[in-house]
């Protein structure tokens, strides 16, 4: 069951009880339900007019208005493909407006004539549920969240979780915590059939019923076997019992006022599971957590883990280690014993790898880790590791330890004499995803120095670092074959770092207009130079008819951004003229329109 989560990472077991299920309220509708693009495409024009009309009253919040229009829709066209909505919609408004008893009945509706309607028949029913909430029946709420539950369709429904968690709530609270037990136990026989979330809150549930609320084991395992699907007795497996240990640790928080009441439940559980698997590992490692909970010895609990890893332990055998330094998490100065306990010699990248990952992602030990790490460097024989495994080692120092000085020092480490071009360009390249200036001392080492170069640079393009990627501009302008993109790359550096007389030198030298030409203009708009920008427009008016009209109407529109409105309306009157049959020229028209302005006259004929 792909539900069904591991030991170390599960979640199942996170649950704090039964009637903590309402403050949680998982799985809650987060919007109002609407039409699929599906469904949308199935309505006639129609069909799809008054829809719209009601669904916009909706948005507007008009609940009395748009529920006539649905009800309307209904009228008309009562074997639409998209009834259950209009239905359902109707029963929204009725509860939006505050009308409970009718919006209940318009819910059923949806629930009785469209059951297989799962989109919503299922919020038809948990708004059902919310009414008779508001209304102070909760005997009837209990009744509708049961209905979506005990459906197997409507059990993959999202809204199935938050339905199982009010029942829950509203369970205990009528003082039934046995019947929400039974009732959990029956979505267990068909866990398969139901959303992840939903599975998890019945076995959260049952579990904490049967390790806290009520212990009994016996009940526990047989819940254990029906979960996991199998056929022998799990108590003499001590993966069950791993399990059971980490259901008691789960659900063992008790109060200061409860401190004698937690003592007890852990001393039954402590007796229920002593002297089984001397020679696991695991198991014994969750038995010294349970007794630690009885006394709250640091001591004892020390005493017993290091017991258990000295009966076993074999000469370089990292992986074992590793559970002690994960056993030992909060505890520093064992963590730190147990680090120095690993074998870099046998470990290899592999077990440093582990090390790090378990020391800066689960216990937030990040200088210890940095401090293993240069212990495991320094024991490297770097002229016999491979470039594969020196990589590994750039990332780990780069990305989970956060220490770029040593990545950089790492990759001075390559081994990249004899090798061919293209391996080193492959190289440089994963390097360049980490980080490029680490990535450059591979990239200065390839024969095609510019090739490398221009690649550094379109990494630092793309990554806005200004600094880095001006000095290889400058470089690469004096190369033909790159010469006229870099200036390009360049002054858009420039550009976006608001260096607009350095970028419009850049667009120049680039010379490759109109499009340089249009960013000069840019430029200077950023600047706020009028009248250069103006000046650049009319040179590409000039040489570029294609480009013409929408280089005049950017006149204009500089112009009335300046609020400059003669220059402006002259401007609207000067495009007209000169591009009549131009898209430019009808905006102008509308623009001219807007301001009132009267049409130019004619001039006046000549007389004799």
């Amino acid at each position: 069951m792909k539900w069904f989560r591991s030991l170390v990472s599960c979640g199942l077991l996170s649950v704090a009880g039964v009637t903590c299920f309402a403050a949680e309220q998982p799985g809650e509708e987060e919007s109002e339900i609407r039409l699929s693009s599906q469904e949308i495409k199935r309505l006639n024009v129609f069909e799809d007019r008054a829809l719209s009309k009601a669904d916009a009253s909706f948005a507007r919040q008009e609940y009395a208005e748009a529920g006539k229009q649905y009800g309307s829709f209904l009228q008309e066209h009562p074997q639409s493909r998209v009834a259950a909505y209009a239905l359902f919609r109707i029963g929204r408004c009725a509860q939006l407006d505050g009308k409970l008893p009718e919006a209940i009945v318009q819910y059923e509706q949806v629930a009785k004539r469209f059951p297989k309607a799962v989109t919503y028949a299922v919020p038809a029913l948990f708004h059902v549920a919310e009414c008779h909430v508001a209304d102070g029946a909760l005997d009837e709420a209990v009744k509708a969240w049961a209905r979506i539950a005990e459906d197997p369709e409507y059990g993959k429904s999202a809204l199935a979780a938050s339905a199982v968690a009010k029942l829950a709530a509203a369970l205990a609270k009528q003082g039934k915590p046995g019947e929400a037990i039974s009732y959990y136990e029956r979505i267990a026989d068909s866990l398969d059939d139901c959303n992840e979330e939903l599975a998890e809150l019945a076995i959260d549930a049952v579990v904490r019923q049967h390790v806290r609320i009520e212990p009994d084991e016996a009940k526990l395992r047989q819940f254990y076997k029906k979960i996991r699907a199998v056929q022998r007795d799990p108590g003499e497996d001590p993966a069950y019992w791993q399990w059971v240990q980490q259901g008691v640790l789960a659900n063992g928080s008790f109060t200061w006022s409860e401190k004698e009441q937690g003592k007890a439940y852990f001393e039954s559980w402590v007796g229920t599971m002593e002297g089984k698997f001397p020679n696991s590992d695991d198991f014994q490692i969750g038995m010294a957590a349970l007794r630690y909970e009885v006394d709250r010895d640091k001591d004892k609990l020390a005493e017993s883990l290091d017991k258990q890893f000295e009966k076993f332990q074999k000469e370089g055998d990292w992986k074992r280690v590793l559970k002690w330094v994960r056993a030992y998490k909060g505890n520093w100065t064992k963590t730190r014993e147990y680090v120095g306990k690993i074998t870099f010699a046998t470990s290899g990248v592999e077990g440093v790898t582990h090390l790090l990952d378990l020391l800066c992602k689960e216990q937030q030990e990040s200088y210890l880790a940095k401090s293993a790490f240069q212990k495991y460097c320094e024991s490297v024989p770097f002229a016999e590791t491979s470039n594969e495994d020196i990589h590994k080692l750039i990332l780990l120092a780069h990305e989970v330890l956060e220490d770029r000085t040593t990545a950089g020092s790492l990759a001075g480490k390559l081994k990249l004499d004899g090798m061919p071009d293209a391996a080193r360009l492959q190289l440089a390249r994963k390097l360049l995803k980490l980080d490029g200036v680490i990535a450059e001392q591979v990239y200065n080492r390839l024969e095609d120095k510019h090739a490398g170069q221009m690649e550094l640079l379109e990494h630092y393009y793309q990554t806005g670092d200004v600094a880095r990627a001006l000095p290889i501009a400058d470089a690469l302008a004096s190369v033909e074959k790159y010469a006229r993109g870099v200036q390009t790359k360049k002054a858009e550096l420039l550009f976006k770092n608001q260096r607009y007389s350095e970028a419009i030198a850049a667009y120049q030298q680039a010379a490759d207009p109109p499009s340089t030409l249009w960013q000069i203009v840019a430029c200077h708009e950023a600047m706020e130079d009028v009248d250069k920008a103006v000046l650049q427009l009319q040179e590409i008016e000039r040489g570029f008819k294609d480009q013409a009209s929408k280089a005049a109407y950017r006149i204009a529109c500089l112009y009335r951004d300046a609020e400059e409105k003669q220059k402006y309306i002259a401007s609207l009157r000067d495009l007209i003229k000169k591009y009549p049959n131009s898209a430019e020229a009808d905006k102008a028209e509308e623009e001219k329109d807007e301001l009132g302005v009267p049409p130019a006259m004619p001039a006046e004929p000549f007389r004799f």
